[in-house]
């Protein structure tokens, strides 16, 4: 690290901001017009490739999203499918968003990225959750006890599974490295609110649904 360098992002954006303000005045004055401003160096070069970054992990997390849709499409063959596990994981990552926010401020990079991996991770208790529900009724259940049956049992082995993940995650609060212990802290938040996601809203959806 450069002596003297600014620490974190939020002050290097601040500083270029001020740089490109005093040039913006100057370039006001007749004898600057003519002048054509350039930028480079450390803090723009890292301002730069952390908005590139964010880009392409955007990019990413939304074409994981579409992909999984689109795989409990062609899995379930409806469309309510779709609704039915992915109404919930969308808000289990607003509700993860919101409590990472409340807890860091702001997330680094390799976090951010854990959106896509949570998305993967945390359709898996819908699909176990749904395939259960669809198998007991199409045995001749009625909607009570296919869902007494679906949350009921299979709901505690999803849960003990997403307890044991989430610890693995929690493992990574030890780590001396702040960038993984805040990826620790997200994906053990991330896991347990698609499992309550899942057994709250699903339940929901399932009688809206009608079946």
């Amino acid at each position: 690290k450069a002596r003297n360098e600014l620490p974190g992002l939020e002050s290097k954006r601040a500083f270029v901001a001020s740089i490109r303000d005093i040039a913006g005045q100057m370039q006001t004055q007749e004898q600057w017009k003519s002048v054509q401003v350039g930028y480079t160096g450390r803090y723009e070069n890292t301002i730069e490739g952390v908005a590139y970054t964010q880009r392409e992990m955007t990019i990413i997390s939304l074409s994981v999203f579409a992909v999984l849709l689109l795989i409990l499409l062609l899995y379930f063959g409806s469309f309510s499918a779709v609704w039915l596990i992915g109404l919930p994981l969308v808000m289990a990552m607003l509700w993860t968003a919101g409590l990472t926010y409340v807890i860091f401020g702001s997330l680094n990079l390799l976090t951010a990225f854990a959106a896509a991996i949570l998305a993967g991770l945390g359709s898996d208790y819908g699909i176990y959750l749904l395939s259960r529900f669809e198998q007991e009724r199409s045995n001749g259940d009625a909607f009570r006890e296919a869902c007494d049956k679906t949350f009921g049992v299979t709901g505690r082995a999803i849960r003990l599974a997403m307890l044991t993940t989430a610890v693995a995650f929690g493992g990574l609060l030890f780590s001396g490295f702040n960038v993984l212990s805040q990826f620790g802290v997200t994906g053990a938040l991330g896991l347990v609110m698609s499992y309550v996601a899942m057994m709250l809203i699903m339940p929901c959806l399932l009688t809206l649904r009608g079946t």
